[in-house]
């Protein structure tokens, strides 16, 4: 009898333990789950912010063969407008832009091989007028550059810079005349340079050359007799040597997935001007292109450009004493294009 007593007592003693012993190995699954959860979401946000960093630089890079970099856009815009007794007057008119820009940069260990082409053209039309250029451009440049020892971000380079255009372009400031002022090769600019470029970071590039070779070409003789592009003091009016020093600063980013930024602003100048005076008068080209997606094929495209050239005379008139009179020198150009319709990426 006092065996199964003292089993009773025992049974009943060991259940009033039981909850503590259970609370205790619960709260200690409970931690270890804890600190499992909090290793795994440590994990989960390494690989998420490598996953985003992959993905980001794949779509920078856009498209890889080997050690090539490539990437392209091609728009095409067009406008119509057609007036039928609409009293507050217009113009029927017909508008058509195409741009193509394409890059294909090469790296491999120390070397880089930078090539872009930029190319436009537009022509507007409007009713009773010839159609005329609204856009016009060949522009194509190649860099080299090896980095220096120890400087990552600073390399030695040669630049090449080759512009022109495509099609005939006139001069409609006269109603009653029309002169032609540039043809293919007519004029053409080719710019050679040895120097330095920095990049401070991937997107932007600072190139000085205190070397550089400037050469303007005017194949047509009817327009190189009118000294449009090259002084009357050249002693080859088709073809102009120059020598100075050169700067480029160019900024590529794209700004959002839809929204891509190119400017590329440049300087020259001719410290071997025979005329001494000349020497103190910098050329710039200041050239902005803005991109937007709107949807894969719907794009819209902004261009902006400054130039200054101080050998290239500009036809202008001014009013002196109630006379108007005209004249010929050296003007700020700007030229701007804003277009909307279809575009690709690639």
């Amino acid at each position: 009898m006092k065996k199964i007593v003292s089993s009773i007592v025992f049974f009943v003693c060991s259940c009033s333990f039981l909850p503590d012993i259970f609370a205790q190995t619960h709260e200690q699954k409970i931690e270890w789950k804890r600190k499992e959860l909090a290793q795994a979401e440590k994990t989960f946000k390494t690989a998420e912010k490598k996953y985003n960093t992959l993905k980001e630089e794949l779509h920078q890079l856009r498209l890889i063969k080997g050690y090539w970099t490539l990437h392209g856009f091609w728009g095409i815009n067009f406008s119509r407008a057609e007036f039928s007794n609409w009293a507050a007057g217009g113009v029927n008119s017909f508008a058509l832009n195409s741009a193509l820009t394409y890059r294909a940069d090469y790296k491999k260990n120390k070397f880089e091989w930078d090539n872009f082409i930029d190319l436009g053209i537009g022509f507007v039309q409007n009713s009773g007028e010839d159609s005329r250029k609204s856009e016009d451009k060949i522009d194509i440049l190649s860099k080299f550059s090896l980095e220096t020892k120890n400087q990552e971000k600073l390399r030695y380079a040669a630049l090449l810079n080759f512009k022109t255009q495509f099609a005939q372009g006139f001069d409609f400031s006269d109603e009653s005349q029309t002169t032609l002022n540039s043809l293919f090769l007519s004029p053409a600019f080719l710019l050679a340079s040895l120097g330095l470029d920095y990049k401070p970071t991937p997107s932007l590039s600072l190139y000085f050359s205190p070397a550089s070779g400037k050469f303007t070409i005017v194949q047509d003789d009817s327009l190189a007799k009118k000294n449009f592009f090259i002084p009357l003091s050249a002693a080859n009016p088709n073809f102009r040597s120059e020598f100075g020093a050169s700067f480029t600063a160019l900024l590529q980013k794209e700004l959002r997935k839809s929204i891509n930024l190119r400017s590329r602003i440049e300087l020259f100048n001719n410290y071997s001007d025979p005329n001494k005076d000349n020497r103190k008068n910098i050329d710039i080209s200041w050239e902005t292109n803005l991109n937007f997606k709107i949807s894969k094929y719907i794009g819209v495209s902004f261009l902006a450009h400054l130039l200054y050239d101080d050998d290239i005379n500009i036809s202008y008139r001014i009013n002196e004493n109630g006379i108007e009179l005209e004249k010929k020198g050296p003007k700020i150009q700007f030229k701007n294009v804003l277009g909307i319709g279809f575009s690709y990426q690639f």
